[in-house]
């Protein structure tokens, strides 16, 4: 498994190999990203706890995911459709 620095090397590599122009728009596009707000990961937990504790949602929840279960089979291998069943 390639460490960070590797990916990071990679990536760097990748980056330089590109045109000025494509390079400004890969860094505004990173400045942008990290313009966006961080969530807070004990917010969104307890966020979670209170849409699970919503019984009435989780079964509806269930139900529309039991529905939709063969969505999307065909896209799967042959071999690998029957562990959806």
């Amino acid at each position: 498994m390639p460490t960070r620095a590797a990916d990071e090397n990679r990536l760097l590599e990748k980056l330089r190999r590109l045109p000025p122009d494509k390079a400004k728009e890969v860094e505004d596009f990173i400045d942008t990203l990290n313009q966006l707000p961080q969530p807070d990961a004990t917010a969104l937990d307890a966020a979670y706890r209170e849409m699970a504790s919503d019984q009435a949602r989780e079964e509806e929840a269930l139900a529309w995911s039991e529905a939709h279960i063969d969505d999307g089979l065909d896209a799967l291998p042959e071999e690998k459709r029957g562990d959806w069943h």
